[in-house]
């Protein structure tokens, strides 16, 4: 699949739409690709951390950060994920105007609904 001029910034873009709020030490990505940070203040268990480093895990320099598309968890330095979220960012962008339409409607919805329900103090 051949990338868009601006494949990196949409790649981006989307991350920091569904990236989780909390990040940590060491996690494991969907493609059970293991990602760790040995620096910082985390706490490790004695020989953990040279367990690691001895096995096919991958060291980086910040803190492990996922994001989870369809139910799945995704470590989000791992490029496993790209070739899917690429798919889903076309269909986004292809379906843009029924995305919104869907939105509103369902603003509109659960507004009624808000309304409906009784106010309990």
């Amino acid at each position: 699949m051949n990338a868009e001029p601006d494949d990196k910034q949409a790649l981006d873009s989307f991350v920091e739409a569904f990236k989780e709020n909390a990040a940590g030490c060491q996690d494991t990505c969907e493609c059970k690709r293991i990602f760790y940070n040995p620096s910082g203040e985390w706490d490790w268990m004695d020989g953990e951390v040279e367990q690691l480093e001895r096995s096919k895990a991958t060291n980086i320099d910040w803190a492990v950060q996922l994001f989870v598309l369809e139910g799945r968890r995704y470590v989000i330095d791992c490029d496993c994920w790209k070739p899917r979220v690429r798919q889903v960012i076309q269909f986004l962008r292809g379906h843009d105007e029924q995305i919104a339409k869907f939105l509103s409607a369902e603003k509109r919805r659960k507004q009624r609904e808000a309304e409906r329900s009784p106010v309990v103090e």
